[in-house]
């Protein structure tokens, strides 16, 4: 909680930030997710798989000064992936959904081609930037025999997300971006591995949002 207070105290400096050139909006938006928790387990033929979630929540973009500015906000998100493993004596394959609930903050810098005239109807942008992803909670779900399994998905993820899109008409926004986990988001253990084994994250992201 300390470190999103500062997270959100940051944001704020920044948007109350006196600048007579500066263009504040803000809006909403709503989207899907593909994401996946990759490891590298060699044993047990173990595989993950991606899993497909929704997303939604608000924004602000601010413009300072010749197209560049922030994007921030703070949205829902769920990352998580399928396991599969098994053997090729008994051909017996066990299957576990770990999906994590996340409020997420990114902080991106953003260049928005700014054409008189052609903007108001067309202005493609790109950004990138961190992001921090706070769990608030988690679904683990098991399908058949697991054996001692055991998941320890971490209280916060770190990611660093490349994103571009278009605004149509001052006001409908379409993007899509990758977020490239930082850290550990999940370590699993199961049966004989000496020690857990660390996961991170991927997600790719498309949204549709409304800017007022």
């Amino acid at each position: 909680m300390r470190k999103l207070a500062v997270i959100w105290a940051l944001v704020l400096m920044v948007v109350l930030a006196p600048n007579t050139h500066a263009q504040l909006r803000s809006g909403l938006k709503l989207g899907t997710t593909i994401s996946n928790f990759d490891g590298n387990v060699k044993d047990y033929n173990f595989k993950t798989s991606s899993l497909v979630n929704f997303t939604g929540g608000v924004i602000v973009e601010w413009i300072i000064v010749g197209g560049f500015g922030f994007d921030i906000g703070a949205s829902y998100v769920a990352k998580g992936s399928e396991y599969h493993w098994g053997d090729n004596v008994s051909e017996a394959w066990h299957s576990v959904k770990n999906v994590v609930h996340y409020i997420e903050v990114p902080v991106n810098l953003k260049y928005k081609l700014q054409i008189p005239v052609v903007e108001d109807a067309f202005a493609p942008f790109v950004y990138l930037g961190p992001s921090f992803a706070f769990k608030v909670g988690e679904t683990i779900r098991v399908d058949g025999d697991t054996g001692k399994l055991v998941f320890d998905n971490r209280d916060i993820d770190y990611a660093f997300n490349l994103g571009a899109g278009f605004e149509l008409f001052k006001h409908l926004n379409l993007s899509a971006q990758y977020g490239w986990g930082l850290g550990k988001s999940t370590e699993l253990s199961f049966d004989n591995l000496v020690s857990p084994e660390a996961f991170h994250s991927g997600m790719w992201s498309v949204t549709v949002g409304w800017i007022f």
